[in-house]
């Protein structure tokens, strides 16, 4: 190797040896001047801590006082006790409802029962006056028989023959709109009437000149007797003239409304034998007077 060549080898290890130096030095005065002025410390504790710290300066934690953990613990006293209470009292008044509602129920089956036993009472105390108005004054049997007709005609005599039966049901549903109402009932009977029926009853109440179908509470009332569903409606008269005639009434479409639009249940049956009881006579106020005709029908002022 010639001097020259060792000379320029010995130049290029200096320049290296020159370039270490001066890059640790500069990476050393970079470390020191990251460590002068913090962000060496901010990383780290960013690395550590990711949560921005002026979160936590914002919403300090405050231990709460012994005034307030006393309140506190008063006021979750004071709910539970009004709580407490409370249920006791709607336990108290829903007891005193069912008492109360027992008691009518009590009430109304004392009630219907007295009517059944004074209406017997009644019934034997018009045959022991029917019998001894025939042991004073025998009656003509012509006479007999045009009271009986009189009396099937306004309803007090029981009456038997053939016609026709129609059930009414509420609906399934418990919905107000499906239940049968007084006017449900009043539809059918006028139609009825106008039809030729020679006498009417539903659920065994029979109906004369002055009955009433009318609604109170929930229950229809006839002859101011409570009835409960189903009403069977029992109709003496002629039974295919009553069932051809129904289908042309008002009384038809509005049976055929409550079936198919609210759910009540509606059954029409012919029946060969129909019995129906007697009903109470109007009492007349001696207002209403018959007027006397003569031989020839004519009025007699």
């Amino acid at each position: 190797m010639s001097p020259r060549s060792e000379d320029r080898s010995l130049l290029d290890l200096e320049r290296r040896e020159l370039d270490r130096r001066l890059g640790a030095g500069e990476e050393a005065a970079h470390l020191a001047t990251l460590a002068g002025s913090g962000t060496q410390g901010v990383l780290r504790r960013l690395l550590e801590n990711p949560i921005d710290e002026g979160y936590g300066r914002s919403a300090p934690v405050h231990e709460p006082s012994l005034l307030g953990k006393v309140i506190s613990v008063l006021l979750i006293a004071a709910l539970t006790i009004v709580s407490v209470w409370a249920a006791r009292e709607m336990q108290r008044v829903r007891a005193g409802n069912q008492a109360i509602n027992q008691h009518i129920i009590s009430e109304v089956q004392f009630r219907g029962e007295s009517r059944v036993r004074l209406e017997e009472q009644i019934s034997e105390l018009n045959s022991q006056i029917a019998e001894q108005q025939d042991l004073l004054a025998p009656v003509p049997q012509d006479e007999v028989d045009y009271l009986r007709l009189l009396g099937a005609a306004v309803g007090s005599m029981p009456v038997e023959g053939a016609g026709v039966v129609i059930e009414l049901d509420d609906s399934a549903v418990t919905d107000p709109v499906g239940r049968v109402r007084d006017f449900d009932l009043q539809v059918v009977t006028n139609a009825l009437w106008s039809l030729g029926a020679e006498a009417i009853a539903i659920n065994g109440e029979r109906l004369s000149g002055t009955s009433a179908l009318r609604t109170a509470g929930q229950a229809i009332l006839v002859n101011l007797v409570p009835l409960t569903p189903p009403y069977r409606i029992e109709v003496i008269g002629n039974p295919t003239d009553l069932q051809v005639g129904l289908s042309r009434t008002r009384a038809s479409g509005h049976l055929a409304m409550l079936r198919d639009n609210y759910g009540v249940a509606v059954a029409i049956t012919l029946a060969d034998e129909l019995s129906l009881a007697g009903g109470s006579a109007a009492i007349s106020r001696g207002v209403a007077v018959p007027i006397e005709t003569d031989d020839h029908g004519n009025l007699v002022r």
